[in-house]
């Protein structure tokens, strides 16, 4: 279908896609046999790909300031890492052997907590691995979908509600000391075009172009201001060596009981986390597909456990950011 269709037919396309979907989960599905590829599928690729980026470097900047990481483009490397291992991670599991498990993604509440953890001298290397060991349990154990399970409607709409004001908050506070130099109507401003901006998307229905449109924006906005982003690094694969954490993370690896100790209540804090994660995520799933589409809300216990495995060897090669279930 071409992207110049209109939405009604988009619409009844996806109605249809998911009517007939039948995903297998521990055999290959493979693309246009057993689900459809679309052009205008790009622009949430895209979307998605702004947002994981952004988040990615959230982490690895934090984690940069927190222990003053002076290896050059230790930011952007490490970008470069984690984009390629979660996109080869997921077309392995949620394109091809586990359809129902959801794309891993990025656990943003725990980056406020960086600081804190360095302080506590918690090694990004160790907190990583405990996570994703505790999460391999959790899942194979199949004890992270029970806790989901506890929670009622009610729950999952205050948490929800709860992540939607905290996100709102943290970006409204940024977006006025970003802008504090020039006063508060540049921030006044830009949260009511862009709101003005989604209710006009929503009511054309074209909701999915709004990271897009904010994108451009937002690099619209900054040029006025003289704020460039200035790309210092070429294109090219991640680096995938030994010497992320002894080179470029300059931090000395160590397995004693003190780290594991400092790193402990950190990691079990963000395993608490995933069903938290998942439980809001899910509830929005559930109330936008219709009673015979429901097979396509994700699996939990596929889910954590590629959540699981996707931080494991994210850390292992150096990765700064802490995973979880994706949220678009």
């Amino acid at each position: 279908m071409a992207i110049g269709k209109n939405s009604s037919q988009r619409k009844q396309a996806l109605d249809q896609d998911l009517a007939t979907w039948k995903p297998r989960s521990w055999a290959v599905n493979l693309p246009f046999r057993d689900y459809s590829i679309r052009p205008e599928d790009m622009i949430p690729a895209f979307a998605g790909a702004i947002g994981k980026v952004s988040l990615v470097a959230a982490f690895a900047v934090a984690w940069e300031q927190a222990y003053a990481i002076r290896y050059p483009g230790f930011v952007a490397e490490n970008i470069r890492l984690e984009m390629v291992v979660a996109s080869l991670i997921l077309m392995i599991s949620s394109t091809c052997l586990l359809p129902r498990a959801a794309p891993p993604g990025t656990l943003t509440p725990l980056i406020p907590m960086v600081p804190l953890m360095a302080a506590a001298g918690v090694h990004p290397l160790t907190l990583g691995l405990m996570i994703g060991l505790f999460g391999l349990f959790l899942a194979v154990t199949r004890t992270l979908p029970r806790i989901v399970a506890l929670n009622t409607a009610g729950t999952r709409g205050g948490i929800l509600l709860l992540f939607g004001l905290l996100g709102l908050n943290d970006s409204t506070v940024k977006l006025f000391a970003w802008s504090d130099p020039v006063g508060w109507l540049l921030p006044i401003a830009l949260l009511s075009a862009g709101l003005a901006g989604y209710l006009l998307l929503t009511r054309w229905r074209k909701a999915y172009l709004t990271v897009p449109v904010c994108l451009v924006v937002a690099l619209a906005v900054s040029a006025a201001f003289g704020r460039v982003p200035q790309l210092t690094t070429s294109p090219g694969l991640p680096l995938l060596d030994s010497s992320w954490w002894s080179v470029r993370w300059q931090l000395p690896v160590s397995f004693g009981a003190q780290p594991l100790l400092a790193a402990l209540p950190f990691a079990a804090l963000a395993v608490v986390m995933w069903p938290l994660d998942a439980t809001a995520i899910m509830t929005m799933h559930e109330q936008q597909y219709k009673p015979y589409e429901q097979k396509a809300v994700f699996d939990l216990n596929q889910t954590f456990l590629v959540v699981s495995l996707r931080q494991l060897i994210g850390v292992v090669l150096g990765g700064a950011q802490v995973a979880a279930v994706w949220r678009s």
